[in-house]
């Protein structure tokens, strides 16, 4: 059933919340609509209705140590699209996974 998923998402978001409370000094700079990253996280990771952004991503790919791959589909002038490559090293057994950034939403891709 689709309420199987909710779980996952939330102990996603467990995850992620956790990794950005105990590296805060690393997050902290790219926080200014919130006074702290507890309250950053208790408004923005941690409600389930509220869509990840940029510092969400960085933080669980980082947390489980799998590359993302954004591709940003903005209106940028050129033919290509923009892609921004987070976590990950050269040891890393996994692949990256792909995502298709529009501005305010993500998509998972699958590259060809």
């Amino acid at each position: 059933p689709a309420d199987d998923w909710s779980y996952l998402v939330c102990w996603a978001r467990c995850c992620t919340s956790a990794y950005l409370k105990m590296n805060a000094e690393e997050f902290l700079p790219y926080i200014s609509s919130h006074a702290s990253i507890d309250a950053f996280c208790a408004q923005e990771v941690d409600p389930m209705a509220k869509d990840a952004d940029h510092l969400q991503i960085k933080a669980l790919s980082t947390f489980f140590g799998v590359p993302v791959c954004v591709v940003y589909l903005d209106q940028s002038d050129g033919d290509v699209a923009a892609e921004h490559q987070e976590g990950g090293d050269a040891d890393c057994l996994f692949p990256a996974v792909h995502l298709l950034y529009r501005p305010g939403h993500y998509d998972l891709i699958y590259p060809l």
